[in-house]
């Protein structure tokens, strides 16, 4: 049978690391297993479509990524623009805002 590593475990004439994939005698690899120190390998056409499917959810988030960093930079570029407004408006009024918040309506609208 073949198990997978989850420990390591070295002898005279082997050494075997977390995550090799190595063949023992069924009743080896079924102790093995209940100990908790390997488990049972996945077979190769098992593993491929898991690939498979891995590789899909990176290429949907990548896409998402790309989404969110779009959004991202043209909000940056927002405040930007933004902030250019606030300090032409504050150098149209001769004043600083106020600093405790209860700032004018620099539009000239009341708000409400």
């Amino acid at each position: 049978m073949f198990v997978r590593m989850l420990t390591s475990m070295a002898g005279d004439d082997f050494s075997h690391m977390p995550g090799d994939t190595i063949s023992v005698e069924n009743a080896i690899g079924k102790a093995w297993i209940a100990a908790g120190i390997a488990e049972k390998a996945v077979d190769a056409a098992a593993s491929a479509q898991e690939a498979k499917g891995l590789a899909e959810q990176v290429a949907a988030l990548t896409a998402q990524l790309a989404d969110v960093t779009a959004d991202r930079d043209a909000l940056r570029e927002q405040t930007q623009v933004l902030a250019a407004q606030v300090e032409t408006l504050t150098a149209q009024i001769g004043a600083k805002p106020p600093a405790d918040g209860a700032q004018k309506d620099l539009l000239g609208s009341t708000g409400a």
